[in-house]
């Protein structure tokens, strides 16, 4: 090829104008710390900080522990009334969730029933009646895994539907007892003296008095207050002709009799029956029927029925008997509760003692019984033969009048009634 000498003039100067431009950029913008010589020392400076750097990560980092570094949580179990039973195990570290078995007490099939993320206890709620086996396993980051000991548990419950039973002496009653469980209830008396209790629970009145039975399974136990009285009757006109010595065999304490009715009518039986049963032993008390439909006419019957009964001792209370429909129908509450204080204000001045006769259900219906804290109480409850009268507000429950029975010396059936306040 053959170039011309202008040419070859041209192309050199624009070789040596690049090369200067490229130099000028080159020392325009290079920074020192980037030259060949700083390069090299920043390189070796940034080495040896990763170093100590790296170092130091190290030296403050911990392994994350495992199973091999741990040691098994330990399960602990607590078995409550009801069905509940209770797992606790203590806090291993380095665990991040704790997986909670199951199994039935034959079987080695264990079922996992919860995972625990932060807690370290679970109740469990299984079928009544039965007994299981629990394990815990704690899961570490690493996924290793460790497994607690075993424990055996039983989910049972023991219930008592009345924490009460009344009975006369040489009567069993045996307490409506609920319990769902492997083993067997045990029962004791505090007072065998006075109430005595078999190994299936059955409760026998021995003496007068108050005993308490203790029911028991594992570590739940409950206590039934025992009463055991003699029997009180409630007689009038209707029982006819009574043999009061046959009755008194009988295991009677007490008679109330009817002395009145309203301000109009004494019992026709009345004299004759306060003869024969003081004659026979037995104590005696008197109700007065009351048809009063006012404060003034409850009034009139108290001093009625003091002027019928006289001089006579008593040795239980004069009872206002308050169950006439067509007073409740034709009073309120608050005229119907004055009644009965006023007619307890004349009897107590005249020196007896007083309680009012309803039932347990009409004390609420038809009256104030916040104003009832001081009166004695006479309830009926018809529930063959029951256990309590169920009655829990203010007032004093001396007698319970839960039903008819059959005494002899007694035509047909008497009103039979247990009483709770009276010395025998």
């Amino acid at each position: 090829m053959t170039y011309k000498k202008g040419s070859m003039i041209f192309i050199a100067a624009f070789v040596l104008a690049l090369g200067i431009s490229v130099n000028s950029e080159a020392s325009e913008f290079e920074d020192p710390a980037f030259s060949e010589e700083n390069t090299s020392l920043t390189t070796t400076e940034e080495t040896t900080d990763t170093a100590i750097s790296t170092v130091t990560e190290d030296q403050n980092d911990t392994a994350p522990i495992t199973a091999s570094d741990a040691t098994a949580p330990v399960l602990t179990v607590k078995e409550k009334n009801g069905g509940r039973i209770l797992l606790n195990w203590d806090e291993t570290e380095g665990v991040v969730s704790y997986t909670v078995y199951r199994a039935k007490e034959d079987s080695e099939d264990f079922k996992i029933i919860d995972e625990e993320w932060d807690d370290i206890e679970y109740e469990d709620n299984p079928s009544l009646g039965k007994i299981f086996r629990y394990k815990v396993e704690a899961v570490y980051e690493d996924g290793s895994t460790l497994l607690s000991n075993e424990v055996t548990a039983e989910s049972y419950k023991l219930t008592v539907s009345t924490p009460y039973a009344t009975m006369y002496k040489g009567k069993s009653v045996t307490p409506r007892i609920t319990f769902k469980g492997a083993g067997k209830v045990s029962f004791e008396s505090d007072d065998p003296s006075v109430a005595k209790v078999s190994s299936s629970g059955k409760i026998t009145g021995k003496n007068y008095g108050e005993a308490f039975i203790t029911a028991s399974y594992k570590n739940t136990s409950i206590d039934i207050e025992v009463a055991v009285t003699s029997i009180t009757i409630d007689v009038s006109k209707w029982q006819g002709n009574i043999n009061w010595n046959s009755v008194k065999k009988c295991n009677v304490g007490a008679a109330m009799l009817k002395c009145t009715q309203g301000t109009y009518s004494k019992d026709i039986t009345f004299e004759k029956n306060y003869k024969g049963a003081r004659k026979a032993g037995i104590k005696v008390g008197v109700y007065c029927f009351s048809t009063a439909k006012s404060v003034s006419g409850a009034k009139a019957e108290a001093y009625y029925l003091l002027k019928v009964l006289g001089k006579r001792s008593l040795q239980y209370p004069v009872v206002m008997d308050f169950e006439n429909n067509s007073t409740f129908s034709s009073t309120s509450k608050d005229v119907r509760t004055k009644m009965v204080l006023e007619f307890k204000k004349i009897i107590e001045k005249a020196g007896y003692d007083f309680a009012l006769y309803t039932s347990s259900g009409f004390l609420y219906r038809y009256f104030n019984v916040n104003k009832f804290s001081n009166v004695d109480l006479w309830l009926a409850r018809y529930n063959g033969g029951g256990t309590y009268p169920e009655y829990t507000g203010p007032g004093n429950i001396i007698m319970w009048q839960w039903g008819p029975g059959k005494i002899d010396g007694i035509p047909g059936n008497t009103d039979m009634n247990y009483d709770y306040n009276w010395r025998h």
